[in-house]
């Protein structure tokens, strides 16, 4: 057999999701074409790849772009054709008490029963105000504890699988709060979700991946697709792939989840960084999407608190454009966060409490509605921000720079970003150390 042939490569870029994309269009834009993206699946797009059924098209998550984002990043318009986007006010619902309300809850009180909003207004008024770390107290010191116990704490906990006080808050910027937004809504009748995304942006055809398929054709030629690494030697700066392959860099820049990339690829076994690593947290999430009988709601996401409910979030991806919203069907996911697959229930009892939450949702009258549904489940759907995640990424990434191995992207940072955040990582990245 022949020995393989050895490739040279100045940058070697392992990933073509939106972090290995965006990097090659950072590096054409400045005229270094010196790279090499290497992907392991049959196409490009990692997480914001999308997903046919009947004729419509739903995402891994709930993908849209903010339209704030849209119009304050020139950056993000030179990749996306902003010509071809359809933008809405984002329509959102808590499914409580048994009806829906607006979200977020806690700005949307005025629908809640009116023991519930007397019991959130004297826990908002008498609540505690202090510094906190973590989610748990944050959310108690800001809220209360009553608005806390309807909605956020069960809600959360779904999401996260895991204690909340464990949770640090450098992400809360996600979350709406205020004073007056809290009383205004506690009440007047009203949807306004004074967040970022108060207004959303999805391609006005197909799913979230035709945002970034015309310009992923500029570096097609620079991807390797069905390239999967297995070995990376990073005294050697070599990269071996599945097929025996070998690639030899200079710099390498990964957008592997970093705790993959330690255990699994990395031929050099540092004790330390793989304790480190390992303690990263994430949530898996299994995704249930049905094609259903059209269904005349207008409503994008719907947020779920019961625990009798497996599902904490209702995804009507049909409603995203209004390409989607004009075909003969409804497509419908709902997400199931969990962090072992020992966890989940079988497959026909998920189906089954899908189901029961969908016609409690008014989406479907009965079983025959449904037209066809599938069940997927994603590993790294949400990096989890714990009390020490910045620490352990701030001594990870140190750690790689010393081989000239960057680490980048939504696990590769291990950081709950947007398209615009992870962007601006690649930006910056490029600029300082590329």
């Amino acid at each position: 057999m022949e020995p393989h042939k050895i490739i040279k490569v100045d940058k070697l870029i392992i990933g073509s999701g939106i972090s290995g994309i965006f990097l090659g269009l950072e590096l054409l834009k400045r005229n270094r074409n010196d790279f090499l993206i290497l992907e392991k699946e049959d196409r490009p797009g990692g997480l914001c790849r999308s997903h046919k059924i009947g004729n419509l098209y739903y995402d891994i998550g709930a993908h849209a772009l903010h339209k704030k984002a849209v119009e304050s990043s020139k950056e993000l318009c030179q990749i996306i054709d902003t010509g071809k986007l359809y933008c809405q006010k984002r329509n959102a619902k808590v499914f409580i008490f048994n009806k829906l309300i607006p979200h977020p809850f806690q700005l949307h009180l005025y629908y809640a029963p009116l023991n519930v909003k007397l019991k959130c207004l004297f826990g908002y008024l008498t609540r505690v105000k202090k510094t906190s770390d973590n989610l748990f107290e944050w959310l108690q010191s800001e809220f209360g504890d009553q608005v806390c116990k309807y909605f956020l704490f069960p809600y959360n906990e779904k999401v996260w699988k895991m204690d909340l006080k464990n949770i640090s808050i450098n992400w809360i910027s996600r979350v709406s709060t205020g004073s007056l937004k809290f009383l205004k809504g506690l009440f007047f009748a009203g949807d306004q979700n004074y967040a970022s995304n108060e207004y959303v942006c999805y391609p006005d055809k197909g799913g979230f991946e035709n945002l970034f398929i015309e310009k992923t054709k500029l570096v097609e030629g620079s991807i390797r697709l069905g390239c999967e690494i297995v070995e990376i030697n990073l005294d050697d700066k070599c990269a071996i792939t599945k097929d025996g392959s070998i690639f030899q860099y200079k710099c390498l820049i990964s957008t592997l989840p970093v705790d993959l990339l330690f255990r699994k690829l990395l031929t050099k076994k540092d004790d330390r960084m793989l304790d480190l690593t390992n303690q990263l947290e994430k949530v898996s999430a299994c995704l249930v999407t049905f094609l259903i009988t059209k269904n005349s709601s207008e409503i994008q996401r719907i947020y779920i608190p019961d625990s009798k409910y497996l599902a904490q979030r209702v995804i009507l991806n049909s409603n995203s454009s209004q390409s989607l919203k004009e075909q003969n069907q409804s497509v419908v996911s709902l997400e199931i966060s969990y962090r072992s697959k020992n966890e989940l229930l079988p497959a026909q009892q998920i189906i089954d409490n899908c189901k029961k939450l969908l016609k409690d949702l008014k989406l479907i009258e009965s079983d025959s509605d449904i037209e066809e549904y599938r069940i997927e489940l994603v590993e790294y759907m949400y990096p989890t921000q714990t009390l020490n995640s910045i620490n352990v990424m701030t001594e990870t990434r140190n750690y790689l720079k010393n081989y000239n191995c960057y680490s980048i992207g939504r696990f590769g940072s291990w950081n709950y970003a947007n398209v615009d955040g992870i962007l601006d990582e690649v930006i910056n990245l490029v600029k300082t150390s590329l």
